[in-house]
């Protein structure tokens, strides 16, 4: 019996480029990543195998066998298999790895069903030639190989096999199992039919990221390698800058491979240096929007393609204008609730390049931000390089998650602390992180105060909480004031609404004017919390707030609302641009 490959005619219709790069969800699940493919290619057949065994004598001979280092969804997979051969032949089946004793081969002549990409050389000839999102299912002498390139055509393969390729199990009159069928493979033709970058294939390549400089992490840098296979069809493998240089690389971001790179903050490059496809890029987002961009103009036409060294592209990935200074302002002033991870919040690291473009945007002068969890103290230093962070520990030992950041141009650390609140303080926030700044320039003070207060819990209303919260805060503005006989700004997630009997009371004892009512134009009208991925609307009501003492006057503020900022938290930053009476 000849094994025949079965061939797909008009597998996916062309998907249009707008969705197919329309950008990712996070640095770790690239969205709308689907890539246009052809027709299947012919291929010949492939020679003629023996049945494969699954019993003798009444007992199993077969064992289900996965990779030693596996991730969940393909362990997962090789369970599905053993227990539909179960199911079907009535047999315990033993399941185990492709774990290798140095010097000791794996038996050839052992019944095994391979799951995945197994270091088996069975495997090795059926993947060789495969791209990104082919997969086979195919009787290599005594084992069955089940498999792809990604955890997603792995299961497809699993699929095939368990819907069809089992459809041919026959059981012998001694009552014995094996199986036998043609050779499935799935050839998902690509547009690219073969790519060189400067006269060398594309398959020579590796991606490399940067090991030490925490820009783009190595399961980042995997996402935006799988960007690549999906137009193409080449995963190529990754590493990190601590692997010696090979001379044909993708670098990613900042590397040991360049002294320097070019690209700003918003902002992205895709060039050659001296062998290397660079993106010059300064984290996983603008990475990502980097390899998009050269799909889209170089590779996204298909054909034989081969990247000259005159490869020049740069674009920006960050879409908000930012609004400027007010005239006659002396300072810009920021609130914003940056959503730890550990509450629900998504993968830190692109939101932190999020976060670190949308302050060079505005530029704020100082900034009260709230959540600020452990994650976000590792990444704020890598992404808001132009920013001290200060109030990073309570007391006791917690997170603060309330905390500082100041430009450390302008300005210099006079003095800080963290105080938590008498009600409901924890290890983690429901305090006060403060700071006080000498501007450089004047010689003047100016102090700021970033705070989270309590919120309501279901039924059990908070006001009480913050009521006590409120009183406290007030006697830390006054005391600040008074020693340091400077203005003092309040910032904060105060977790109640502008009409709400808790901030009322706030306003009535401060002595305080405050962005939402106070100020001489409201650039907008927006809401300061939503969903995150979502924007607040119009005329929304807002729990983010900035308050000044009364020897400075607000001239504007507004909301900053755009998909840009949508993405970094379920806040949006709160923004006044103040002068000095």
């Amino acid at each position: 019996m000849k094994n025949k490959i079965k061939t797909i005619a008009g597998i996916l219709a062309l998907m249009t480029f707008a969705a197919l790069f329309a950008g990712c969800n996070n640095a770790r699940n690239p969205a709308d990543t689907t890539l246009p493919e052809t027709t299947a290619e012919e291929t010949a057949p492939l020679p003629e195998s023996e049945p494969f065994r699954i019993s003798s004598g009444g007992k199993s001979v077969v064992t289900v066998i996965r990779p030693d280092e596996a991730d969940e969804e393909i362990i997962n997979l090789a369970v599905k298999v053993r227990k539909k051969l179960e199911d079907k032949t009535g047999l315990k089946i033993d399941m185990g790895s492709d774990f290798m004793i140095p010097g000791k081969p794996h038996n050839a002549d052992t019944y095994e069903i391979l799951i995945g990409k197994t270091n088996y050389d069975e495997t090795a000839a059926v993947t060789a030639g495969m791209r990104f999102n082919d997969y086979a299912v195919s009787i290599e002498g005594h084992k069955i190989v089940i498999t792809g390139i990604s955890d997603a055509t792995v299961s497809k393969a699993v699929t095939w096999f368990c819907t069809t390729g089992l459809n041919k199990l026959a059981k012998d009159e001694n009552g014995d199992y094996s199986l036998s069928f043609d050779t499935y493979r799935y050839d998902a033709g690509y547009k690219v039919e073969s790519l060189e970058i400067a006269g060398t294939p594309i398959t020579d390549f590796r991606f490399v990221y940067g090991k030490s400089s925490g820009r783009v992490s190595q399961a980042a840098a995997e996402d935006i390698a799988s960007v690549l296979a999906q137009a193409t069809g080449y995963l190529l493998n990754v590493v990190s800058d601590k692997e010696a240089p090979t001379g044909h690389e993708i670098l990613i971001g900042e590397t040991n491979r360049l002294s320097d790179m070019k690209s700003d903050k918003s902002g992205y490059m895709v060039y050659l240096n001296e062998g290397n496809l660079v993106l010059d890029a300064q984290g996983p987002l603008s990475a990502e929007k980097a390899i998009r961009a050269l799909y889209s103009e170089k590779l996204a036409a298909g054909g034989k393609l081969n990247i000259g060294t005159d490869l020049n592209i740069s674009g920006k990935w960050l879409s908000d204008s930012a609004e400027p200074l007010a005239s006659d302002a002396d300072i810009r002033v920021m609130s914003y609730n940056i959503l730890t991870e550990k509450w629900g919040g998504t993968d830190t690291s692109p939101r932190a390049e999020r976060l670190g473009a949308m302050l060079d945007a505005y530029s704020p002068d100082i900034v009260g931000i709230q959540e600020v969890c452990s994650i976000w103290v590792k990444y704020i230093p890598i992404y808001c390089g132009d920013y001290a962070h200060v109030c990073l520990v309570r007391p006791d030992g917690g997170e603060n998650y309330s905390t500082v950041l100041y430009k450390k141009d302008k300005y210099e650390l006079v003095d800080s602390g963290v105080i938590p609140y008498s009600m409901s303080a924890n290890v983690y926030c429901r305090n006060m992180g403060w700071a006080v700044l000498r501007d450089k320039a004047t010689g003047k003070n100016v102090a700021i105060i970033s705070t989270h207060w309590d919120f309501n819990d279901g039924e059990i209303n908070r006001d009480n909480y913050r009521k006590v919260q409120a009183e406290e805060l007030s006697a830390q503005v006054k005391k600040l004031q008074d020693k340091y006989n400077c203005p003092v700004f309040t910032t904060g997630d105060y977790n109640t609404i502008q009409s709400s009997g808790s901030m009322n009371y706030f306003r009535s004892i401060n002595n305080m004017w405050c962005w939402k009512f106070d100020s001489l134009k409201m650039l907008n009208n927006y809401g300061s919390a939503s969903n995150l991925g979502t924007l607040p609307g119009q005329g929304g009501n807002v729990i983010d707030y900035v308050f000044g003492t009364k020897d400075t006057t607000p001239l504007q503020s507004f909301v900053v609302v755009n998909f840009d900022t949508a993405n970094i938290s379920d806040h949006q930053p709160v923004i006044t641009d103040v002068k000095f009476n």
